[in-house]
Parts: C-alpha cells; structure tokens; sequence
C-alpha cells in the first residue's frame, strides 16, 4: 500500500510539473504568404529587443536560429531590403520572448518563407506537426499585405466562379494567385479551423486571432483617421465577415503594420544608415488611428 501510494504521489506531481511548465511557456504561431512582411517584422522586432529601444518585451534568451534575425537586421542597418527567405533556409524559426517580466511565450514563425499556406491551400491537408503547432499555440498572427492580394470588386456569384475556373495555359500557382483574396483565405481558414477541430457552432476564444495589414504604409485608401479595422472591412468584406463570426468579439484584432515606415529606396537609404532600422517602423491599433513605434502590440494583446 505504502508503495501504491508513494506511485500515485509521484505520478500527481509530475502531472504538476508538466502542467506548470505548460502553462509557463506559451506560443504565438506567426502565418502569411510568401512576401508578406514577416521577414522584415521579425528584423525589427529584433532589432528593438536587442537595441535598447523600449518595449513591453525582452527576448528570454538566445534564439537557436540567430543569423536569420541577424543577417535580415544588418541589411537593413545598410539600407537594403533583407533577401526573401526560401523554405529550404530555415523552416522552424523561434523568439523567445518575456511579456512584462512575467509571461514567456515562444514567438514562432512555423514556415519562415510562408510556402506552407499555398500548400494547404493546395492540398486541402496539414502536416501532423502543423497540426499540433496550430491547435497548441495561444495565438495566431496573420500577416496579410493588401496590396499584393488579388480582389474582385464584383458580386459574390462572381468571386465563387472566377475560384472554380481553370484557364489554360497557367501554371498551378498562377491559378492560386488568380483567386479572389476573400476565397483563397475563408477557404484556408476552414480548412485550418476543420484541422483543429474548431467547430463553428461555437464562436473561437483560442486561439486569439490577430490580422495584421503589412505594408500598411503602401495602402492608398488609408488616411490619417480610418482604423486597420475600417480598412479590413473594406478591402476584404468577406473574408471580415467570416473572422468575425467565428471568433468571439474580443478574441480577434486588425493591426495596421509598416516595419519599416516607408518604402526603402535610395531617397530613404540615409535614414536607415544614420538612425538605424530599430528606430524605424510604426504599428496602429484596431480602434486608434494613430501610429505607435511599439511593434510588440500585437504580442502583448493576444496575453492581454
């Protein structure tokens, strides 16, 4: 008895244990297209946590795979943009962070290049170990940049026959980029919700979801008052409707991000080799207008 009952204790605290370092460490899944921004919003995530620029999180320790972060970083610092990320360079990229010295979580870029969400798109399947990355992390960041998605300013009958249409003469991925963007993405979220087991009959609290516009600089329509919600909305007025009614009200966000602030060419090349990158960049909130150099934001809303 005494023995049954030294197992069974030892068998509750490791049970402990493990929840309490389950709890301790969270993950943030980072998701977008190939040339979607995430490259450079890592850089200069980077770049503020290890230059000294205030921000609501540290990075908890040293990150295994260092030289992406690193190279993407120093090409900025000479203002040029940083070499687009091929899935056979790095495929599993991790930060670990510390939210306001109190929460660690693992920011984590799955598919650093981005080639992965064509090809669940494609396939209509996810991996094993997307699968479990997915349905584990606490958050996911989307990184959408309106203006390289395709959009059909018509009507729905239109968007759901231009999806169905093979034209001839195009290549498998000309087809996926011919897709009106509201498709292609409504599409790839069902079949990650369909993957995760996240039934729709329940609006989504976790994973907390937060949209994030890149390039947000480069979008014409916005203004100095219209919100990256107001912006969302109208580009993408399906794909909005779909989120939002999956996903409990106070559990998505619409982020507008420029990572770097402005267009890097040789008129802004000055500004990066003077002032450094890290001082570079901006984000906007859901609801306020106005630009905030705290890129984290995003990060600190999902543990928010």
């Amino acid at each position: 008895n005494i023995q049954k009952s030294l197992i069974i204790l030892l068998v509750i605290l490791y049970l402990s244990l493990l929840e309490e370092a389950m709890d301790k460490t969270n993950s943030i899944m980072v998701l977008g297209k190939p040339n979607s921004g995430k490259t450079v919003y890592s850089a200069q995530l980077y770049g503020r946590l290890t230059r000294g620029v205030e921000q609501q999180i540290a990075i908890r320790n040293t990150p295994e795979n260092l030289d992406i972060f690193q190279e993407a970083l120093e090409r900025l610092a000479e203002g040029n943009n940083p070499q687009r990320t091929t899935s056979s360079q790095f495929a599993n990229v991790s930060l670990p962070l510390v939210i306001k010295n109190e929460k660690e979580v693992d920011l984590t870029w799955f598919d650093y290049a981005g080639e992965q969400l064509t090809h669940i798109f494609e396939s209509r399947s996810v991996n094993e170990k997307w699968a479990e990355t997915l349905i584990n992390a606490n958050g996911w960041m989307v990184f959408i940049r309106l203006n390289d998605e395709t959009k059909y300013k018509h009507k729905i009958e239109d968007l759901l026959t231009n999806r169905d249409v093979i034209k001839k003469g195009k290549t498998k991925q000309e087809e996926t980029d011919s897709v009106d963007a509201n498709i292609w993405w409504i599409e790839l979220f069902q079949i990650i919700l369909h993957v995760c087991n996240l039934k729709r009959s329940k609006r989504i609290s976790k994973p907390k979801l937060a949209i994030v516009l890149s390039c947000y600089d480069q979008i014409s329509n916005s203004t100095s008052t219209t919100t990256p919600k107001e912006i969302f909305e109208k580009e993408l007025p399906l794909l909005n409707q779909f989120l939002h009614s999956n996903w409990e009200q106070d559990r998505i966000s619409i982020w507008g991000l420029s990572s770097l602030g402005r267009a890097l060419d040789k008129r802004s090349q000055n500004t990066f080799v003077d002032n450094g990158p890290e001082n570079q960049g901006w984000i906007i909130s859901p609801d306020n207008p106005e630009r905030s150099a705290d890129l984290t934001s995003p990060i600190v809303w999902i543990y928010g």
